[in-house]
């Protein structure tokens, strides 16, 4: 019996090549027939416009390129249900000198003292908080223009992430490995989500010496530790670590497995769009990974200020709170640094000077400091409760987000029974404690321009015609606010923007 081969032929391995070459060939043709015919407006043409505009452009340079120096500001918030979502819990100068292709990564510490505009003195790591919370639009900026004036360097670029688009695109990346010079040893890493977040609710976080891989997750714990044991415990640790796992990303994102990877870029495109706010363009971004992507490691120069006795910086035995002011009584210090940022030596040849001596205070400036550091001991001792007594819906968390950026423990946020107050008013709820809080009230009582109650809770409220009730108070508050109608208007009238 015979049987019948099958003659049908196998295709060439000449021909699939061919095939694939067509294919590559198609998309191809199609990506710049996209590019070169996007319109000219930018929000319409969208990312084919921005690279259209980054290959035909007759002016290509980026800010700073002219002047040999790009300098870019970066900072991670929380975000979410973080809490102080807007605090930035990093910041960082980033500095490229296109002609010796040379990067400078200056850490700026977040107990920075400085002056915020519009907002008075505090420490730099609220200026992004607090005009967040009156001008959304404004924030970056704002900040922008603080390293401005403390480093006398013009800031040409922003970038604000928060923390669950960090760890997102380090595990879109695939996870990152880092040289842990010393075991992370931190018995107080706060879970995130707790109920009583900062009230017992931890973890020991521990990460051993060595080369390590990290998934997003363990990265942004790696970064964050604020309270590791020994050597790894202080701020200035955290932004040497913070700088150590920007290079490992860039390493990751610039390697072949990454840019090959179509799906993989997607991923991490559609996690910036969701997390980062930037005044950067598609265009110039490409700009900035074309100029960087040969750095070598040699000449990335890494700058963390601590207060170490060769610092241009010192904290104050003066203040309970925790700050850092220039040894010299102005920038001029922090201004050489950033002039010299991509020269090591030239830094540690600067010779600091210590602060002129201090004049002596009057009583009048005693007096005033003495209020100022009880209110911020009783805001730290005192928990709030805030209702709404509004119509006006979400306005008690808006107004928790205002005050938890100036230092209010803030632990229940709620609407009031009834939510026709015309006037907000403040109840002391442990009247035993009203002259030990008096600053604390007296802030409160002008902010919300509210009356003020020092008997306890609320009693014999009426919600509807046939039925009184007991203000149903959360037991661990020590202070209650009903926001009436005259904080709406206020609030709204300067804030209607918050989110």
């Amino acid at each position: 019996m015979i049987t019948q081969k099958n003659t049908r032929k196998k295709p060439s391995l000449g021909k699939i090549f061919l095939a694939i070459f067509v294919f590559f060939a198609l998309i191809t043709t199609y990506v710049l027939f996209k590019i070169f015919t996007a319109p000219d407006n930018e929000k319409e043409g969208g990312i084919f416009t921005q690279i259209k505009h980054l290959i035909m452009s007759s002016d290509k340079s980026l800010a700073g390129e002219s002047s040999d120096r790009i300098n870019i500001l970066l900072m991670g918030v929380g975000g979410g249900s973080h809490e102080g979502p807007y605090l930035t819990d990093t910041m960082m100068l980033v500095s490229i000198k296109p002609s010796t292709n040379q990067v400078g990564m200056l850490s700026i510490p977040r107990d920075l003292y400085v002056r915020i505009p519009n907002f008075g003195e505090g420490k730099i790591n609220t200026a992004y908080a607090l005009t967040r919370a009156k001008h959304p639009e404004l924030a970056a900026e704002s900040v922008k223009s603080i390293i401005e004036t403390v480093f006398g360097v013009p800031v040409h670029y922003y970038a604000v992430i928060d923390f669950q688009g960090f760890a997102q695109v380090v595990d879109d990346l695939g996870g990152i490995t880092i040289n842990v010079e010393n075991t992370l040893d931190d018995p107080y890493y706060p879970i995130e989500g707790g109920s009583n977040r900062g009230n017992g609710e931890f973890e020991h976080l521990v990460i051993y010496k060595g080369i390590r891989y990290m998934n997003g997750e363990t990265a942004l714990k790696y970064v964050r530790s604020r309270k590791a044991k020994g050597v790894e415990g202080s701020d200035f640790a955290r932004s040497r670590r913070q700088q150590k796992v920007i290079l490992a990303i860039k390493e990751k994102l610039l390697s072949p497995g990454t840019l090959f990877n179509f799906s993989k870029i997607n991923k991490i495109i559609e996690a910036l769009n969701q997390h980062v706010d930037t005044n950067l363009q598609v265009w110039e971004m490409l700009r900035i990974y074309d100029i960087t992507k040969d750095v070598p490691l040699p000449n990335i120069n890494h700058i963390v200020l601590d207060d170490g006795p060769k610092s241009p910086l010192i904290s104050p035995t003066s203040t309970d709170a925790y700050i850092l002011i220039p040894r010299k009584g102005d920038w001029s210090d922090l201004q050489n640094i950033a002039k010299n940022v991509f020269d090591q030596n030239a830094i540690e040849n600067v010779s600091y000077q210590p602060l002129p001596t201090p004049q002596p205070k009057t009583e009048e400036t005693t007096a005033a400091e003495k209020i100022a550091q009880t209110l911020e001991k009783q805001k730290k001792e005192n928990s709030i409760e805030i209702d709404n007594g509004t119509g006006i819906v979400g306005l008690a968390k808006k107004t928790s987000s205002y005050l938890s950026v100036q230092g209010y423990k803030i632990i229940e946020v709620g609407n009031a029974p009834v939510r026709s107050y015309k006037k907000s008013v403040i109840y002391n709820l442990k009247a035993s404690l009203a002259r030990e809080n008096k600053e604390l009230i007296k802030d409160l009582e002008e902010t919300f321009d509210a009356v003020v109650f020092e008997s306890g809770a609320p009693q014999n409220i009426v919600i509807s015609k046939n039925t009184i009730i007991k203000y149903p108070v959360n037991p661990k508050s020590d202070i209650l606010i009903i926001l009436g109608d005259n904080w709406r208007t206020q609030y709204l009238k300067f804030q209607s923007n918050v989110k």
